[in-house]
């Protein structure tokens, strides 16, 4: 009886053993999107639709929401006229909107850094809001996987706040705390 529960012991032991060492060298997590918030918003130059410079010191004393988004994604072109209405509502309450055009299509399989696609889309559509182009490379930056996505950083500069797909009333209530 004492050496099956010796060896019932040893067993256990041994296996404990081995998913320790499992766990010890597992791979470390794949960066996320996620893992900006609450850290300062990276420096960037992004350039508007009339080739104008955006960079963090447009940041300054605003809430700003930034919409990585392109032409080609429905669920974007969905959420465009609502973050227009936002920005109409609360743009006198220090919110400022910019739609960062990322993963744009050339027609060939690769990436069109152009502003071709999102000025057409933002003149058919009237919008007022800020928007700029060629940020795929940023997008790549900030580990966005997927778009729509937006952050919302306050007057400081800091991201409060990630949003993968548009969530409306969520995204509205934390720019509306951050005013």
């Amino acid at each position: 009886m004492k050496t099956r529960a010796i060896i019932a012991t040893a067993s256990l032991l041994c296996l404990a053993g081995v998913i320790s060492a499992q766990q010890g060298t597992a791979a470390a997590p794949k960066p996320s999107v996620m893992d900006i918030k609450g850290k300062p918003f990276p420096e960037i130059k992004m350039k508007t639709l009339d080739d104008k410079e955006f960079s963090n010191k447009n940041f300054k004393d605003k809430v700003t929401i930034v919409d990585f988004w392109a032409t080609w994604c429905g669920p974007c072109v969905a959420a465009a006229p609502k973050l227009q209405t936002m920005h109409e509502d609360l743009g006198k309450r220090g919110l400022q909107i910019v739609g960062a055009n990322a993963f744009e299509r050339d027609g060939n399989g690769g990436v069109d850094n152009s502003s071709a696609n999102a000025k057409k889309y933002v003149e058919e559509h009237k919008y007022t809001y800020t928007f700029t182009y060629g940020n795929s490379e940023l997008a790549q930056k900030l580990n966005i996987t997927g778009i729509p996505t937006f952050m919302v950083i306050d007057k400081k500069g800091v991201v409060r706040d990630v949003f993968v797909g548009f969530k409306e009333k969520e995204l509205r209530a934390a720019v509306e705390a951050l005013l």
